[in-house]
């Protein structure tokens, strides 16, 4: 296969087979002449060019199915990846964020070096190394109740779908046209040309009518070799839906800001207000929008400092407010139940040195508004 032609602009290459199969046609014009046959000529041509035709026109259709398929194979790779996303978003910390990382890095590399790779028709290496090291970390999570061994269920399901499509996408970087096959259909294409040289008449019209049918032979062998590898030439499949899917659900933000932070408190209260047990429920699993990277309400009893719901620390819940203390030894939880002791409504914020989601080791100087609702204490924080 004449891989050298996915190196040159599409346009370039379709003249370039159009201009070799017209010229090749004209020179044996020149060259040749034959009398006394054209009817059977004219015969054999007409009935050959009809056969390969047919030949010509079911490649040129498997090749354009089969670019599709692959079109599928990623648009499906590209779904799979965001439901696996979500999956494992539901996922406590630490393991959800580790798990988030391992992800955005496999998918970041699929797009910005991979995908670069297959374009050479080279299968990358490096897909394979991040998808084992995103099981591992998988696999490495115990599920603390039957809430979580149902989302860790469904993320080993999604994870496993998502690595056959890769494994899928992957089996098609190298696989094309077998070599006979482009055999048949250079020596085809050249036994039509031959016979065009065979026809008697005027010069001009042979001339014009040769080149018609060389450019319209040129034309689809051209088509069938720029699909032929899905993944190479101008006329490939990029990475669009999968850093589609990475911008829109994986790609970090920046850090929630204040107006953001006080905007969730507000939710929030209004959403005790409405419904307390509801609310809570809500806080506890993400739902209703109050989990937004790492913006989140957590809150706690007025009374006895019980903490009721954090969806970020789970396993805080029954434990006291009281006696959370940060890394350098501030008890920022006994700021927190003070504040709330104020009036309802009343909003104060705290401050205290947190890890974000995801990283345990990395302490941020982070900032708590914190209100009182009823019996209950509700705050928001945004790392500075």
């Amino acid at each position: 296969m004449m891989y050298w032609i996915y190196d040159y602009p599409s346009w370039l290459i379709g003249l370039l087979f159009c201009a070799t199969f017209v010229v090749f046609t004209w020179i044996g014009i020149f060259l040749t002449h034959v009398t006394g046959a054209n009817e059977m000529v004219g015969l054999a041509l007409s009935s050959y060019f009809v056969l390969f035709g047919l030949l010509l026109g079911l490649v040129a259709v498997a090749t354009y199915q089969n670019y599709a398929n692959v079109g599928n194979i990623v648009t499906n790779e590209a779904s799979s990846l965001a439901a696996l996303y979500r999956e494992i978003s539901s996922l406590p910390e630490p393991s959800r964020g580790q798990l988030q990382q391992r992800l955005r890095e496999y998918t970041r590399y699929t797009i910005e070096e991979g995908w670069a790779q297959q374009r050479q028709g080279i299968v990358p290496k490096g897909e394979a190394v991040r998808s084992g090291l995103l099981i591992r970390t998988l696999m490495d999570f115990e599920p603390s109740n039957e809430r979580e061994q149902i989302i860790y269920e469904d993320a080993l399901r999604q994870s496993v779908h998502t690595n056959e499509l890769s494994n899928e996408r992957l089996s098609n970087v190298t696989t094309g046209l077998p070599a006979v096959l482009w055999w048949v259909v250079a020596a085809g294409a050249a036994i039509n040309i031959v016979l065009i040289w065979m026809q008697q008449m005027t010069a001009h019209v042979h001339m014009i009518l040769g080149a018609a049918l060389a450019s319209i032979l040129g034309l689809v062998i051209f088509l069938i070799a720029e699909l032929d590898y899905p993944f190479r030439g101008e006329v490939s499949i990029g990475p669009d839906a999968i850093a589609q899917v990475y911008k829109e659900v994986m790609k970090p933000r920046q850090t929630g800001t204040p107006e953001q932070a006080m905007a969730m408190l507000t939710k929030a209260v209004a959403a005790l207000q409405a419904d307390k047990a509801k609310a809570v429920a809500m806080f506890s699993t993400g739902e209703g929008g109050f989990l937004d990277e790492d913006l989140y309400p957590y809150c706690f009893n007025v009374g006895d400092g019980t903490i009721l719901a954090d969806i970020n620390q789970p396993k805080l819940v029954g434990q006291n407010v009281m006696d959370l203390k940060d890394a350098t030894g501030k008890p920022f939880g006994l700021e927190l139940y003070k504040a709330v002791q104020k009036s309802e409504r009343e909003i104060a914020d705290v401050s205290y040195m947190f890890p974000k989601p995801g990283s345990e080791h990395h302490l941020v100087p982070k900032v708590a508004f914190v209100t009182r609702v009823g019996d209950l204490g509700c705050a928001v924080g945004y790392y500075q």
